[in-house]
């Protein structure tokens, strides 16, 4: 299986990713949505990855702190 990866910069792309970290770590790992979703996210960049049909399959973002960059909330579907 192929997929392309792409900055998720509008706010339907948004939705889809927050979606998906929505189903994996808050719906599946019992995460608490409220520690799921923080202030970083407006601050950090925002990756969706989509099947080579168009089907998204997974999120992650990147964010910098203290200098460095860190690669959080991975999720696939």
């Amino acid at each position: 299986m192929s997929a392309t990866c792409k900055i998720a910069v509008d706010a339907p792309d948004m939705a889809i990713c927050f979606a998906i970290r929505s189903e994996v770590f808050v719906k599946e790992q019992k995460v608490p949505i409220e520690i799921e979703f923080d202030d970083n996210d407006s601050d950090a960049t925002h990756f969706l990855l989509r099947t080579n049909d168009g089907q998204p399959a997974g999120t992650a973002r990147l964010r910098y702190a203290d200098g460095r960059a860190k690669i959080e909330r991975v999720a696939i579907r």
